[in-house]
């Protein structure tokens, strides 16, 4: 796989269970968005996603030809890091990819799961990175001084006006990674500051990284609020308005597409492209939040499969399972 794997797009996922079923559907809207025979290697740090779901992951891949490795990337080193609301400890794993990745590797696209790729990654892939060891997206207009931003920045010694960026999609040169050593740079920084650390992994970045990357087109990671809807804009003009300007859609908010709260029209993005994957059974709808309800069933579904397995026992769960239900 090392050999001219620096010619093939190279994308980098973080996931633990709980973001199992919005990374196999990032990874089928990327499959869908490839044009041509185009060969596309992806690397999934793995922070504890269950056998059942990597065997649906792994269908995606093998679907659309996407070549897939798994890297057991263990969270406890990382304990020590602030988290609340829906981030998880394996969101600092992007900040590691360096070390944990290929040493053959050059260059790579990080990118977070809850999102929706509508174009072909090639041409963020042949982005020129100008001798910059990251490029990004700025966070909608913030800067570093911003509400949120870095809250130490004055003795840091960073201009207030720097540009804060936005770590959903992230492009990486690995080999400047390795050289100024950034992520354990990085990783410093959020233990020294943890007490003011706002939004985790991207504080770091913007920290050890400010005036250091390079800006690109807010159209690799257009934001989308999951529970908003834009005053006075019907449902058809919203997602035109998405389609046409977003080639990687991020659902960056903490209210998800796979939310009972989610009432945003981009959401139906996210369910045409979750209809497509093997967690198509699970729509939205009853009174249990949709992640939750998948990985109920999902559990239930596979314990049910094993236990059929047993002839003497499948018959009895069969009985047990149609008592009382007229057939």
């Amino acid at each position: 796989m090392t050999s001219g794997m620096d010619e093939c797009p190279a994308i980098v996922v973080a996931a633990d269970n709980g973001y199992a079923m919005p990374l196999g559907v990032m990874l089928e809207s990327l499959g869908t968005s490839l044009k041509g025979s185009i060969a596309v290697y992806v690397f999934i740090l793995d922070a504890g996603i269950a056998p059942w779901n990597r065997c649906r992951i792994n269908r995606i891949a093998r679907r659309h030809s996407l070549n897939i490795s798994w890297i057991r990337a263990s969270v406890k080193a990382l304990k020590d890091l602030p988290v609340w609301a829906h981030i998880k400890h394996a969101a600092y794993l992007r900040i590691l990819c360096p070390d944990l990745l290929p040493k053959s590797l050059s260059k790579v696209i990080y990118l977070d799961c809850d999102m929706i790729i509508t174009q072909g990654i090639d041409e963020l892939w042949n982005t020129e990175m100008d001798g910059y060891p990251l490029a990004a997206v700025q966070e909608q207009s913030m800067v570093i001084s911003s509400a949120g931003g870095v809250v130490a920045y004055r003795e840091l010694g960073i201009p207030g006006d720097a540009k804060y960026l936005n770590s959903g999609v992230l492009l990486m040169d690995l080999v400047a990674w390795r050289r100024e050593n950034f992520s354990q740079k990085i990783m410093d920084y959020l233990r020294k500051y943890r007490e003011q650390v706002v939004y985790h992994d991207q504080d770091g970045l913007n920290a050890i990284l400010a005036n250091r990357w390079k800006e690109l087109n807010n159209r690799w990671n257009y934001w989308v609020n999951s529970a908003e809807v834009t005053p006075g804009e019907t449902r058809e003009s919203a997602l035109m308005r998405i389609r046409a300007k977003a080639k990687i859609v991020h659902f960056a908010s903490r209210v998800k597409p796979w939310h009972l709260e989610a009432i945003s029209p981009g959401c139906e993005i996210f369910n045409e492209t979750v209809a497509r994957t093997p967690w198509r059974r699970y729509r939205r709808k009853g009174c249990v939040p949709f992640q939750e309800r998948a990985e109920k069933y999902t559990n239930k579904y596979f314990i049910g499969k094993c236990i059929r397995g047993i002839p003497l026992i499948g018959r009895l769960w069969a009985k047990w399972r149609t008592w009382g239900k007229g057939r």
